[in-house]
């Protein structure tokens, strides 16, 4: 599916800690808790990374046609 390609693409392009938290959730299905735990961080900043990449995401995803 070239939608989900294309996600992965750019996901992978992130830096790594951006990486590990969008791949956490998308592919492991962990809860912001969980992936707080593996990573030590706080709840607060895995929900602030992941939200910051979900909007560059759909930014960049208005310039391609998918």
């Amino acid at each position: 599916d070239e939608k989900r390609r294309w996600l992965y693409q750019q996901i992978y392009a992130l830096d790594i800690r951006e990486q590990q938290i969008m791949l956490l959730s998308l592919q492991d299905d962990l809860n912001d808790q969980e992936i707080a735990d593996i990573m030590n961080l706080k709840v607060e900043h895995i929900r602030v990374i992941r939200n910051r990449v979900k909007n560059q995401l759909k930014e960049k995803s208005k310039e391609v046609e998918l």
